[in-house]
């Protein structure tokens, strides 16, 4: 049951961590096309 747990924990600890790496990287594609569009808006 204590083996169970750990697994479960564990699936969903790397099951975030994919995600965060997912979102990373659209943070990372999106941030320059973000400021540019706000530096557009400004001028």
């Amino acid at each position: 049951m204590i083996v169970f747990a750990q697994v479960s924990f564990a699936k969903d600890y790397f099951l975030g961590l994919s995600l965060a790496h997912e979102s990373f990287h659209a943070a990372k594609h999106l941030a320059p096309l973000y400021f540019h569009f706000m530096a557009q808006k400004s001028s």
